[in-house]
């Protein structure tokens, strides 16, 4: 069973690979970070929006990934604003309630924390990319306190500084589909042939 989902892991990161550069999200240059850190290379998965084989692709990627290796859950959430675009592709792909998470507090209207399904139980997150995990780690925190049972994420891609470690620590667990290290190499490769 291990061997087998870790083919389909290996398949699964070449597919990512590959969506990237059909969407041209992945650019190199110099980039300032969520996390304050600095880049010489930006993944912006808010270009697959105007993609739609691609989003669908990418979609039943996340979803596959959630029903194998998550299982049951109640509702799909999502972190403004790359990953709510992309949870709620993934909540209508998988006909479940959708939340997203406000990580700053509201000061004016309602000022939920939270918005959309609110009833708690099994969430998993979704993002596109996790860096530190700051973010997926502060969305789960306020998911926690509104009564939900986070145990959890599911990126696009890990960029491999941090972040799989530093959820750990919190009892949430990053499911990938690939990691840059995969990417990079597989776009250096495509790049020398």
């Amino acid at each position: 069973m291990h061997f087998k989902w870790l083919r389909k892991l290996i398949k699964m990161g070449s597919e990512i690979s590959s969506i990237l550069k059909n969407c041209e999200a992945i650019k190199f240059g110099h980039f300032k970070l969520t996390s304050g850190k600095e880049s010489s290379y930006y993944i912006d998965l808010r270009a697959i929006l105007a993609f739609p084989e691609e989003r669908r692709k990418l979609a039943k990627a996340y979803v596959k990934i959630i029903e194998e290796r998550i299982g049951e859950i109640d509702c799909i959430v999502g972190i403004p604003t790359s990953g709510l675009a992309i949870a709620s592709i993934v909540a209508h792909e998988m006909n479940k309630p959708l939340t997203y998470v406000r990580l700053d507090a509201r000061k004016h209207g309602l000022m939920r924390g939270i918005e959309g399904f609110s009833s708690g139980g099994r969430a998993v997150i979704v993002d596109d990319v996790a860096t530190t995990g700051g973010s997926i780690l502060r969305a789960a925190r306020i998911l926690r306190k509104h009564g939900f049972e986070v145990k959890h994420a599911v990126v696009a891609v890990d960029r491999e500084e941090g972040a799989h470690e530093n959820l750990a620590r919190e009892g949430i667990k990053l499911l990938a589909m690939a990691k840059i290290s995969e990417i990079l190499r597989e776009l250096k490769e495509e790049k020398g042939s």
